[in-house]
């Protein structure tokens, strides 16, 4: 199987490099990695091309802000049989790579899958990579489980399941990319599964800002499912969206005063990096 990987960049330069260098150690190296540069302004493609001579490279420009339109377009131009796709601040575990193409060889009803995350940059890393990579060990003895989401910081699809589904995607303002993709795949009739063994790393940064943009996420879920017909999960969200709220906040505690460079607590802690929603393409901290 030729493998893929997918990752769409808006204004990375902070994160970008130490990303690519985990897509560079991987044990099984990819066949292809596409950057898809959704109108950048810093210097991160600059940084991405100097991977060129480490990475089978392959960038594209998308101007359609968001990160549903740069998706689509790296998932388009990828000629992998499998499409990975991770986001701009993922630490890839170096066995992911592997795990991936064995996974799919080892489950061929399976079209799309998601894997598992734990933090980088919290005061909690170490204890959640601990318990995740626990986790990953019983999950190569027991395979996948059937999943209700594809995390878009560390998923896969099967190429022709891609162009099946993405007929199905709603591409609708305040709806929310990862889970529209999923709903797409069920629509086309896929099969979508959580392995946990497919491990890799994240930052926390979007909690470290203004607690109104995750809520808005939140309420982005419900409505994606609802638009996609499934009633039941819609509601068993808006019934699970006080302790979202409640989540969000003690996450806003928690990374806000953290510096992550020093590892000390700063209880005044700011300027934090302005970003970008991934729902609205609208500017957030």
């Amino acid at each position: 199987m030729r493998l893929s990987l997918v990752i769409p960049v808006y204004n990375e330069e902070d994160t970008i490099a130490v990303c690519l260098e985990h897509v560079a150690a991987q044990i099984r190296p990819f066949d292809e990695v596409v950057v898809v540069d959704n109108n950048c302004t810093d210097a991160t493609m600059e940084i991405v091309r100097s991977f060129a001579g480490r990475l089978p490279l392959k960038t594209l420009t998308e101007p359609t802000p968001g990160v549903g339109p740069a998706r689509r377009a790296g998932f388009d131009a990828a000629t992998g049989d499998i499409l990975g796709r991770i986001d701009a601040d993922t630490w890839l575990d170096p066995q992911w790579a592997g795990r991936l193409v064995r996974f799919f060889e080892a489950e061929p009803t399976a079209d799309a899958v998601s894997g598992s995350l734990y933090w980088y940059d919290t005061p909690v890393d170490d204890r959640l990579r601990r318990l995740i990579r626990k986790d990953a060990c019983r999950s190569l003895r027991t395979g996948s489980v059937p999943s209700t989401v594809l995390q878009g910081s560390n998923m896969a699809i099967r190429r022709e399941m891609w162009h099946k589904a993405k007929e199905h995607l709603l591409d609708e303002p305040g709806t929310h990319e990862d889970l529209d993709l999923y709903g797409a795949v069920v629509k086309a009739e896929g099969n979508v599964r959580s392995f946990v063994a497919l491990t890799a790393a994240q930052s926390a940064r979007r909690f470290a800002g203004p607690i109104g943009p995750n809520i808005a996420y939140a309420r982005g879920g419900i409505r994606t499912y609802k638009l996609h017909g499934d009633a039941a999960v819609a509601r068993n969200l808006r019934l699970a969206f006080p302790m979202n709220v409640t989540f969000c906040v003690i996450m806003r505690m928690l990374v806000g005063p953290f510096d992550p460079t020093t590892r000390k607590w700063r209880p005044f802690r700011g300027n934090h990096v302005v970003r970008v929603s991934p729902m609205e393409g609208t500017r957030t901290h």
